[in-house]
């Protein structure tokens, strides 16, 4: 039994992808139970264990692609809504300090004019 990524086969994918939806009717129509949920384990419940088994204990090299993607994609969000954090953070700071020099500016200069008078 294999454990991890499963190599890929391009001759089935090639395969599954264009085998047609006029056999699957053809086969659902002669078939009783063909294409129905769980009809594996009546009809061949040691190869429907194998593949219960296989599927949960592997992984597709195309899903492995798909969720590092998915994750660079989120890092990315992540990085964005920290760089817009920050952007916001250093707005307020600035506000701040641009405010209390507003605040306490005509008290240094009246100092400032007061100490120059007197000399």
């Amino acid at each position: 039994m294999k454990i991890g990524v499963r190599k890929p086969s391009l001759k089935k994918s090639f395969k599954a992808k264009t085998t047609g939806a006029l056999k699957r009717k053809v086969k659902k129509a002669l078939i009783p139970g063909y294409g129905k949920k769980g009809m594996g384990w009546i009809t061949n419940p040691k190869k429907a264990l194998y593949n219960k088994v296989y599927n949960k204990t592997t992984v597709s090299a195309k899903d492995v692609v798909k969720s590092s993607l998915k994750n660079s994609k989120n890092s990315k969000r992540a990085a964005t809504l920290n760089t817009q954090q920050s952007l916001l953070l250093n707005i307020v700071i600035w506000f701040f300090v641009i405010s209390i020099i507003m605040l306490f500016l005509p008290f240094f200069i009246g100092y400032w004019m007061i100490k120059s008078i007197k000399l």
